[in-house]
């Protein structure tokens, strides 16, 4: 699987680095798989997150799989827990797509996770710790 999930138990924080090339198929399994093993833990749903694009080769998806992606991940939102997902990207292709994914997320009723997205890893980080 092209991503890898480390945890950060000092910051509160779960990075995920993707590498390689990003299709709708392995994205939503790998959304699927986070969650179920790490976000959807008691433990973890607090943390912040910070998903590390800047590697990705290829991207091969569809708007209309950014809205299922984000209907997707919205189900482990929180009511009552509001984190952060900082989002790092190396091109202007894949900023606009994942602008498109913010939008479309921040748009369900559900959503109660803050999206920023970066071109920078370190601008990432500190928008996390605040």
């Amino acid at each position: 699987m092209p991503a890898k999930h480390y945890i950060n138990e000092d910051a509160q924080c779960i990075t995920t680095v993707w590498r390689g090339d990003a299709t709708v198929a392995g994205l939503t399994t790998a959304l699927q798989t986070y969650q179920l093993e790490i976000k959807g833990k008691a433990e973890y749903m607090a943390y912040n997150e910070l998903l590390d694009f800047s590697d990705i080769k290829s991207i091969n998806i569809q708007v209309k799989d950014l809205r299922r992606l984000g209907s997707l991940a919205v189900k482990k939102d929180s009511p009552e827990i509001i984190t952060r997902l900082a989002i790092v990207v190396s091109t202007t292709f894949i900023f606009g797509l994942v602008r498109m994914y913010q939008t479309y997320r921040s748009l369900m009723p559900s959503s109660t996770k803050e999206l920023r997205v970066f071109k920078n890893k370190t601008d990432a980080e500190n928008w996390l710790k605040h």
